[in-house]
C-alpha cells in the first residue's frame, strides 16, 4: 500500500470519527434538560468539547485530503514533464542519427 492510499484511508477515518463526535455532542446537548446544577455545566462542557474536537478532526481530514490530492497532482505533472523531456531527447537523437 503506497503512502497516498494510507493518507486517504487515515483522513477518511478522521472524517468518520469527527462526524461521530459531533453526533455525540448533539445527543448530549439534546438531553441536557435531564440534568441540573453542576451536572448541567459538566454536560454542556462535554458537549462543547465533543463538538470542538469533532470539528477539528473533520477540518484536519479535509486538510489531509487536499494535501494528498495536491501531492498526487504535482507528481503527475512531474511525470508528464519528464515524459515530454524524454520524447524531445529521443527526437534529437533520431534527427542526429538520420543526418
Amino acid at each position: 500500500m503506497n503512502n497516498n492510499m494510507r493518507n486517504k484511508g487515515r483522513s477518511a477515518i478522521y472524517m468518520m470519527a469527527g462526524f461521530y463526535l459531533i453526533y455525540m455532542a448533539y445527543q448530549v446537548f439534546k438531553n441536557r434538560a435531564e440534568s441540573a446544577g453542576g451536572e448541567y455545566i459538566a454536560v454542556m462542557a462535554g458537549a462543547a468539547a465533543f463538538f470542538l474536537i469533532g470539528a477539528g478532526m473533520m477540518g484536519f481530514s479535509w486538510y489531509l485530503f487536499y494535501k494528498t490530492g495536491k501531492e498526487m497532482h504535482e507528481a503527475l505533472e512531474q511525470k508528464k514533464r519528464e515524459s515530454e523531456e524524454m520524447q524531445k531527447e529521443e527526437e534529437k537523437l533520431d534527427i542526429s542519427e538520420n543526418a
